[in-house]
This record gives structure tokens, C-alpha cells and sequence, in this order.
């Protein structure tokens, strides 16, 4: 390749997974970010490449890898732009592994520490769900309460909680 020596090879790899990306070739892309994460370790891009090929991950359904990549990232960048996705990342990971109880452990640490992220309001609507498939109504009503009555409550999420309090006052 003609740029292999150029001082803007990083940016040039970075910007072409993001056009692969914005092109719909993912596996391209996943590719062009594992090269990159593996060529460029301290470069300033490696954070939100790291970012990016956990939630190309994601979106292909592959949650192990995807995990794998957001336990990376928030070791390495514990406080860095994306710990807020990458928290609430890993616990839709744990989730849809059919890790109920690490994902309910994963949603509360997301809560804890994004209290007012704009995940916040799925994510305590998940962490009630968690709850009342792990068999603990009790926590999971007065979660799943506060999230129907939020101010930033969707209307799916308010509907879907009072659709489960339905439930719940039926089987108690």
C-alpha cells in the first residue's frame, strides 16, 4: 500500500472502518478496527475504535466478543467518553446471553454510576425486568413503579411497566 509509511496511516485506517460502517460493509469494518486496535495501541482513536467494534459486536449479535471489547475499553479507559455505553453495553450483552443475574448486577453498577445517563431510564426498566424473571417481584414492582411514573419515561417503557404490574397484582 502507497501510505504504509505515511504519519497519517492511523487516521487513514480509523477513517476507512468508519466509512465501511457508514457503508453498511461491516465486516469490513470489524476488520479495519481489529487491525487498528491491534497497530495502534496508545494512538488517541484507540478508545472509540474499541467503542465501535463493541458495538458492531453488538449489533451482529455476537456478546461474547462484544463484552470482551467493553471490559477493554473500561479497564483501559474507566472514565473515558464512552464508560457510560459500555457499562449499559455490557449489561444488553449479559441480557440477551440469557445472563439474567449478571445483567441484573450489570444494569444496577450501570445505574449507579450513570445515574442521569440517557440510558438510565431502559436500564432501570431492564434491571426491573431482570428482576422479575429472577424471581424477586418486590424489587422489581418498585423499579419498574419509578420507571413508569418518570419524567423521561417513553411510552413504551411506561406501558411495558404498568403492563408487568398488571401481571404482578394478577399472580399475587
Amino acid at each position: 500500500d502507497r501510505f504504509d509509511g505515511s504519519a497519517l496511516r492511523p487516521e487513514m485506517t480509523y477513517d476507512l472502518a468508519v466509512a465501511l460502517v457508514r457503508s453498511d460493509d461491516r465486516a469490513g469494518a470489524r476488520e479495519a478496527l481489529t487491525d487498528f486496535r491491534g497497530a495502534y495501541r496508545e494512538h488517541s482513536l484507540h478508545a472509540e475504535a474499541t467503542r465501535l467494534l463493541a458495538s458492531l459486536a453488538h449489533q451482529d449479535g455476537d456478546y461474547d466478543r462484544s463484552t470482551e471489547l467493553c471490559t477493554a475499553y473500561l479497564e483501559a479507559y474507566p472514565d473515558g467518553p464512552g464508560a457510560a455505553e459500555m457499562r449499559f453495553l455490557t449489561a444488553e450483552n449479559l441480557l440477551l446471553s440469557g445472563e439474567v443475574e449478571r445483567a441484573a448486577e450489570a444494569y444496577r453498577a450501570f445505574l449507579d454510576a450513570h445515574p442521569n445517563a440517557r440510558q438510565a431510564t431502559t436500564a432501570a426498566f431492564r434491571l426491573g425486568d431482570a428482576l422479575w424473571r429472577l424471581d424477586r417481584p418486590d424489587n422489581a414492582a418498585e423499579l419498574l413503579a419509578v420507571v413508569a411514573r418518570g419524567e423521561r419515561t417513553t411510552p413504551e417503557h411506561r406501558f411495558a411497566a404498568r403492563r408487568i404490574g398488571e401481571q404482578r397484582d394478577r399472580l399475587v
